[in-house]
């Protein structure tokens, strides 16, 4: 992994909020299963990433909206997702 402003590699681990906002989405569609929505999530310390949005329908995310980080256990482990999250409509960022 590389700083995306200056290429350099002395990067460090720091704790986050686990709050964001969503920046772009795009539907995935899936051969045997409904699709899923993928993101790219603005958090609130600057880092942008790319993100599955846990929803119950894959339009309900949006640009601009709330999400709140968490895990999600599943058969192949465990992932790390994003959950729409309405009261967080008030952050700054």
């Amino acid at each position: 992994m590389l700083c995306p402003s200056c290429g350099g590699d002395d990067l460090v681990w720091r704790s986050a909020v686990g709050f964001g906002r969503v920046s772009s989405r795009r539907e995935l569609p899936r051969r045997d299963s409904a699709p899923r929505s993928a993101a790219v999530v603005d958090v609130a310390e600057g880092v942008r990433l790319r993100a599955h949005v846990v929803v119950a329908g894959p339009t309900e995310v949006r640009a601009g909206a709330q999400v709140r980080f968490e895990t999600f256990r599943g058969d192949g482990g465990t992932l790390p997702v994003f959950r729409l999250d309405t009261a967080l409509a008030t952050l700054p960022y």
